[in-house]
């Protein structure tokens, strides 16, 4: 088909083809390219310009959201070059703050106490985005735009697995010049509801919490001065992520009922309930930004890899808000594969043999557990009906905050710092 971005440019066999190119994608993309393979990367929306030619598109890539990234996901990314703190626009989290509406106990975390500059920081998609496609037009990455896998077959090259592919437009107008290719590793990064693992057959468990997530960037009358504020209100837990001086990037969860009627308000009277829930710590809530939800629930990918096909980012799991590791679970499943991959090669081994993509299971799969674990907790604890008196909860966020050697570990938890260090980077 004509409008097959980069057609004419495209090689017949790939070492790795990734779909989707969304934060997790193209970070893994640029991470499989530093070990020396040939990448294709292809999403429904437009990717860029410059290789690929440019598709029009209605599928949004980034949208106003922000992304909170751990200590450890900074790390990662200093080693794959892709961080810089300037050029992302990225607000350093110096406090962490965790209270209850309505209860006296509360938890501080504080980078100085801690030995660090900064817990996190807090990267506008559409910043990080755009860093990100700067890296991919600066690399050899072949890239397509406005493309969907129409069928993945598994199929043996030289004595070697692999998958024969056909990619055509998303538009899906005609198959006439729709794309035959070959490569060793297929990548499923193209979120909760990916079409490959559909292709595929993979099913994801899947629970809804009855939720929906309000996001917006607030404006308050005091500067948040670097703290990252999680607030268990009587509503649903919210939390305020520092993004300039006076301005906070909400994420609020409430239930469905509690939605509808916040979605009626006009963003005044949205912003005296927020301040209500909220407290004054930031003083008035002086205004918002056009504000966005989504639907809340918990998806969990049944199979994590096969031969010669691996599930990466919100494709193996989505999690709920509440505990801000979603992108960071995912960044760290990108590192432990990137370094099983770098065995592999070391080795002469075929990238996609099971046998190095089994480390998303023995590796990453307690990593995930543990996360996955920690937002449910959050999230059942804290609940209207839930089981823990108020006054637990109170003493919970009391010892926390008391006992440093509790604080200190869950800090650790929470900056990406508790599980395997990696050794990313090109091969040497």
């Amino acid at each position: 088909m004509a409008n097959l971005s980069g057609r004419t440019e495209l090689q017949a066999h790939y070492d790795v083809v990734v779909v989707g190119a969304g934060l997790v994608g193209s970070t893994a993309a640029l991470g499989l390219e530093k070990l020396g393979l040939s990448i294709l990367l292809l999403d429904r929306a437009e990717i860029c310009s410059g290789k690929a030619t440019k598709v029009h598109s209605d599928v949004q890539r980034f949208d106003e959201r922000s992304t909170a990234i751990s200590h450890g996901s900074v790390e990662i990314l200093s080693a794959l070059d892709i961080w810089n703190a300037q050029n992302l626009h990225a607000c350093p989290i110096h406090h962490v703050h965790v209270s209850e509406q309505g209860r006296l106990g509360t938890t501080r975390l504080g980078a100085q106490e801690l030995g660090f500059d900064a817990l996190g920081y807090v990267v506008p998609n559409t910043t990080f985005g755009r860093c990100l496609e700067s890296k991919l037009l600066a690399s050899e990455i072949d890239l397509l735009s406005g493309t969907q896998l129409i069928a993945a077959n598994y199929q043996t090259l030289d004595q070697q697995a692999g998958f024969q592919l056909i990619v055509g437009s998303a538009e899906r107008a005609s198959p006439d010049n729709d794309a035959t290719i070959d490569c060793k590793l297929l990548l499923a990064v193209d979120g909760a509801q990916s079409e490959t693992c559909k292709l595929l057959g993979i099913d994801a468990h899947v629970k809804d919490y009855g939720q929906r997530g309000i996001v917006a960037n607030v404006q308050t009358q005091l500067a948040n001065q670097g703290c990252a504020f999680e607030r268990f209100s009587k509503l649903g837990p919210l939390a305020m992520l520092p993004l300039k001086e006076h301005i906070s990037a909400l994420v609020w969860s409430v239930s469905i009922a509690q939605f509808e009627e916040l979605n009626s308000l006009d963003d005044k009277a949205f912003c005296q309930q927020l301040e209500e829930s909220f407290g004054d710590r930031l003083g008035a809530v002086e205004g918002c930004s056009e504000r966005i939800s989504f639907p809340l629930k918990l998806s969990l990918r049944n199979e994590l890899y096969r031969n010669s096909f691996a599930v990466l980012g919100n494709a193996a799991h989505s999690l709920h808000p509440v505990a801000g590791q979603g992108f960071n679970l995912a960044l760290r499943g990108v590192a432990v594969l990137l370094d099983s991959l770098k065995n592999a090669q070391h080795e002469q081994g075929h990238i996609g043999d099971t046998r190095y993509l089994s480390c998303l299971d023995a590796v990453h799969g307690p990593d995930q557990k543990r996360i996955v674990g920690l937002s449910d907790y959050l999230i059942d604890i804290f609940a209207e009906q839930s089981v823990v008196p108020p006054r637990m909860r109170q003493l919970g966020l009391v010892s926390l905050n008391a006992i440093p050697a509790l604080k200190k570990e869950f800090a650790k938890q929470t900056m990406g710092l508790a599980g395997k260090k990696f050794s990313l980077g090109a091969n040497q």
